[in-house]
């Protein structure tokens, strides 16, 4: 029996500096129903359900980072809240048009609904900051034991577990970690050895009793779902999109993780939440560091065609392209294949001097704020291909810039993760060529390498580097 009620409140009114981290970590994502957010993305990015302007959901976030670091009641969260959605036309029911183009009555903002958007992303943000005090400190307290709290709100299912204990580093808080469902307040509490023995408590090998399973709900979505068969207890299950710990998940590789979402995503929608999620220095730094890894760790002798995503096309870029030249691409992710670098990395006639390693290891920042973009019209004559030629001014002359070639729908077959098995064709935009040229640029500004993005005044104001 827990020795008291998890008091929520009393929690809401702390600053729990874990907690802050972690819920501003978590990236905006447009969604359209809430069966679209599995456990992943509960924890790594920011989520309300039903949200498609990116307005409104900056809205909602900015007034639960506020109420986390002040510690805002409810009460003053919604009576904060809820004008503002009002005023941006965020409330009551509504009908809108699904991703399918069918007309549906939707429950916008309401009193309950914010309740739940609140409870929701702070009772996560909360048990994260939790989890990683707790861990912090299994060595002198290596036992915890899962609480719910005592009244008629919570699930029976819930107050199954309370009370049991599991060692810290069974498996199962994999799974189970707080929150396991929508307004879920349940907690862990962390003990000693001897508070163990003191109470007559048996440590749980978790292994025993859970099963792993698969549920599916009325649009066809599956979700992963873990079960806990204690003997003579009701089973405990952990809902539908919330079977993970929100505090591993989150993850260090977050960004690549948005950008592999971004793969499958339409160009231009990729674009702009890829292009806001660069713009976080956190975000891009965990990118950065992910291109820098694999270009380390690649043998350029045993290349595999194996790649990675170290930038995303401009939105600008997407739009001229688009409306100017009529040429799209079925993504907008730059990727690096490890055939291509080493291609590149070989001196030749056309490329008098190839990146070097630190310019190859500055690529995702080079991408982000190259200053201008051409279209090679006079490779479409030659390879039937689009390049785009991204240029930066170089320090080696004042007529010098680095150039990388990335080739529009670049055929690409290969490994999508070392793991696969097999390999999978695609049309990717690949980076095909990189190198400082010294060459007099006058060339480029005519009519076969049109601007489509930037401006060369951009270009010579641009510091060299």
């Amino acid at each position: 029996m827990p020795e008291h009620p998890f008091n929520l409140a009393f929690t809401f009114g702390l600053k729990p500096a874990e907690a802050i981290r972690y819920f501003e970590k978590k990236l905006n994502r447009l969604t359209w129903d809430w069966h679209e957010s599995d456990e992943a993305d509960h924890a790594m990015a920011f989520t309300v359900a039903k949200v498609t302007s990116m307005d409104v959901l900056t809205t909602i976030r900015d007034e639960l980072t506020r109420s986390l670091k002040e510690g805002v009641p409810f009460q003053e969260f919604k009576k904060n809240l809820t004008p503002k959605l009002q005023a941006l036309g965020w409330w009551g029911r509504q009908i809108s048009i699904d991703a399918d183009g069918v007309a549906i009555k939707e429950q916008l903002g309401s009193p309950r609904r914010l309740e739940t958007i609140y409870r929701c992303n702070m009772q996560s943000a909360l048990m994260a900051g939790r989890y990683k005090a707790l861990r912090d400190n299994a060595a002198a307290r290596p036992y915890w034991q899962y609480v719910a709290v005592h009244d008629s709100r919570t699930r029976p299912s819930h107050m199954a577990l309370d009370g049991a204990v599991f060692k810290w580093d069974d498996p199962i808080w994999e799974n189970i970690f707080p929150p396991n469902d929508f307004n879920c307040r349940c907690t862990v509490r962390a003990l000693t050895e001897r508070q163990v023995e003191n109470r007559g408590l048996t440590v749980i090998d978790s292994s025993k009793y859970t099963t792993h399973w698969v549920s599916t709900d009325r649009l066809g979505n599956e979700f992963e779902r873990t079960s806990i068969k204690l003997p003579g207890m009701r089973e405990f299950s952990t809902g539908a999109g919330w079977n993970g710990n929100p505090a591993l998940m989150r993850g260090d590789n977050l960004t690549m993780w948005a950008l592999n979402k971004a793969a499958k995503a339409e160009p231009v929608v990729a674009a702009a939440a890829i292009g806001a999620i660069l713009k976080n220095p956190i975000a891009f730094y965990q990118m950065e560091n992910s291109v820098q890894e694999w270009i380390k760790a690649l043998d350029i002798q045993r290349t595999t065609k194996a790649k990675i995503e170290t930038g995303v096309l401009h939105l600008e870029l997407i739009h001229n392209l688009a409306f100017d030249h009529g040429i799209t691409s079925p993504t907008a992710l730059i990727s690096l294949i490890d055939e291509r670098f080493a291609h590149a990395g070989r001196q030749g006639i056309h490329r008098p001097t190839p990146f070097t390693h630190e310019e190859w290891l500055a690529l995702p920042r080079t991408l982000l704020d190259t200053p201008l973009v051409l279209l090679d019209k006079t490779s479409v004559k030659i390879n039937n291909d689009y390049q785009l030629l991204y240029l930066t001014p170089s320090l080696l002359s004042g007529q010098a810039a680095k150039k990388i070639v990335v080739t529009l729908n670049y055929d690409w077959e290969g490994r999508l993760s070392p793991t696969d098995e097999m390999r999978t064709r695609m049309l990717i935009n690949a980076i095909t060529t990189a190198y400082t040229t010294r060459s007099i640029l006058s060339h480029w500004n005519s009519d076969n390498f049109p601007v489509v993005y930037g401006s060369w005044a951009d270009f010579w104001r641009y510091p060299r580097k």
